[in-house]
């Protein structure tokens, strides 16, 4: 017995729990602890990949507008972090810093939807449009905060 995904007659798992990462949602099978097992392995790399790309954002903004010199990538464990010193007081350019990395995630969602890599486009859709909210911790709000400062 197998499992017809999606509608396209494919067949699946014979055996156990098995994820699909179509719909982002369980199914229940007969069987397949391994493909359960591997499935998890691909939502972590989607999101190690996510904040990964998101950091890498920020610094290419640091260093495309001159805003400061990019001292490292941080991981602790309050979460991801670009280590950078700013080259002086320029609250517009440390509102396009903090609007990069979820600017880089929103464009990875179109590229991976197009590509029909939708888990990962998801990932990086949901990440990007959260970062954004004017949250403490968020780059939104250090966003709304540099360009509040510029404006006035």
């Amino acid at each position: 017995m197998g499992l017809n995904l999606n509608g396209y007659g494919r067949q699946a798992a014979e055996t156990g729990f098995f994820i699909s990462l179509n719909h982002y949602r369980w199914r229940l099978v007969e069987g397949g602890e391994h493909i359960m097992l591997a499935g998890i392995a691909v939502m972590i790399f989607a999101i190690a990949f996510t904040l990964f790309v998101h950091e890498a954002g920020h610094m290419a903004a640091i260093v495309l507008t001159r805003a400061g010199k990019v001292q490292g990538m941080v991981v602790c464990l309050k979460g991801i972090g670009v280590k950078w010193e700013p080259f002086g007081h320029e609250p517009f350019k440390r509102s396009v810093v903090s609007f990069a990395g979820s600017a880089v995630n929103l464009a990875l969602a179109v590229i991976f939807y197009s590509a029909g890599l939708d888990l990962f486009g998801m990932v990086n859709l949901v990440f990007g449009f959260i970062n954004l909210l004017p949250l403490p911790g968020a780059d939104g709000l250090r966003a709304f905060n540099s360009l509040k400062e510029a404006v006035s």
